[in-house]
């Protein structure tokens, strides 16, 4: 059974970094918590907690985001359910919170993207109405300080 959703708290940063390392992201609880408060100080950005047994499982966090070329949409930009607590439906949850929070933002979609690598969540979405719509190639440079 799923646990319980609620809004993260900056105190939640330690265990939202624990959880990100399952991600694939090494993350220093500075980072996070820095991060979190970007968040949570921003009214188009969001981030959920799910709780079992009085412990964080899981985290989710999303944000109002549009292109040029499209309606407004809310992205998810980062989920995550500890490996210990998967198959309870936690993710599932998380998603549903994610489609009521679409719903009351009156958007009409929601997006998500991963790294291609992740075949296991690819059908975990699937199996939640998600399609995939592309592929794409993601460059980045690293600027001087």
């Amino acid at each position: 059974m799923a646990g319980r959703i609620r809004e993260a708290l900056l105190d939640d940063a330690h265990e939202m970094a624990r959880l990100s390392v399952q991600l694939g992201y090494s993350v220093s609880l500075e980072r996070m918590r820095s991060s979190l408060q970007s968040f949570l100080d921003d009214p188009e950005r969001f981030v959920f907690v799910v709780e079992s047994e009085n412990k964080i499982v899981g985290w989710m966090g999303a944000r109002l985001d549009a292109e040029l070329t499209s309606e407004p949409y809310l992205l998810i930009s980062g989920l995550v359910v500890d490996e210990d607590s998967r198959g309870e439906g936690h993710g599932k949850a998380l998603i549903n919170h994610a489609f009521a929070l679409a719903d009351q933002l009156g958007v009409e979609k929601v997006r998500l993207r991963m790294n291609e690598k992740r075949t296991e969540a690819h059908d975990f979405y699937v199996r939640l109405g998600f399609e995939e719509i592309k592929r794409q190639v993601v460059f980045e440079r690293l600027m001087s300080v």
